[in-house]
């Protein structure tokens, strides 16, 4: 499976499969010694190391080291090197449920990803085709993070209009996903849909182009809801208690 998007890169966390990291190798080398400086993470980490020694800040971290460690585990085919072993992709209480639940509930086939610790990160496409994708982080029978892209609705190319016509079932898709995570077991879709407005969406979206809300349930669950771009790609994070 190669995703029509970009992957996540979350807080220095590259969610691929295996396939993914295949084909973002190939294109990565094809930037390794193309030009007449060293490559882009290699300036970047020794300007940060720059910056770091000539005020003193005393500190040794790097946030361009996770970027060299990327481009070392692309140029030796290893993408292992990417995980962080030192990561705890299991910490929180968990949402209460696993894969199972997840690939039946939202009609998904899914994928191990590579570049995390084994066991700990998936990759799930829609078995009907549909463009989008969900990353999912934490144990396979209690996962802890998850992170549902689709895009929402189509546009007008000419006016960019939302088209709502397809709007019925992405936004069942959309009930579905956040009132069975949030509210699991119970999935109480009148309580969750009185702190995210699915109904309204079209029409927000017709004025707007562009959406953002997030909440909290009793149980300690939060997801964030927002929009990516023009094209109406919308990205669903869900976590569980902290």
């Amino acid at each position: 499976m190669i995703r029509r998007r970009s992957p996540t890169f979350n807080n220095y966390l590259a969610i691929l499969t295996a396939e993914e990291f295949a084909q973002l190798r190939r294109k990565t080398l094809e930037t390794v010694g193309a030009g007449t400086h060293a490559h882009n993470f290699v300036r970047g980490s020794r300007l940060i190391a720059a910056i770091n020694a000539q005020y003193d800040l005393g500190t040794d971290d790097n946030f361009m080291a996770w970027y060299l460690r990327f481009l070392e585990a692309m140029q030796k085919n290893d993408p292992a090197i990417v995980a962080d072993p030192a990561a705890d992709l299991s910490k929180g209480k968990g949402l209460g449920f696993g894969l199972t639940w997840i690939a039946n509930t939202l009609d998904l086939d899914i994928q191990p990803a590579v570049t995390c610790p084994p066991g700990l990160c998936w990759v799930a496409a829609f078995r009907s085709g549909r463009p989008g994708y969900l990353e999912i982080v934490g144990p396979a029978e209690n996962v802890v993070h998850l992170r549902l892209v689709y895009p929402l609705f189509s546009t007008d190319a000419g006016h960019g209009n939302v088209d709502v016509g397809p709007a019925g079932a992405s936004i069942d898709l959309l009930r579905r996903f956040v009132v069975g995570a949030l509210d699991y077991p119970v999935s109480d879709s009148a309580a969750v849909g009185a702190q995210i407005p699915f109904d309204d969406l079209p029409t927000i979206l017709r004025q707007c182009h562009a959406f953002a809300v997030g909440t909290t349930a009793g149980n300690g669950r939060s997801v964030i809801l927002s929009t990516l771009n023009p094209e109406l790609w919308v990205s669903i994070e869900m976590h569980g208690p902290q």
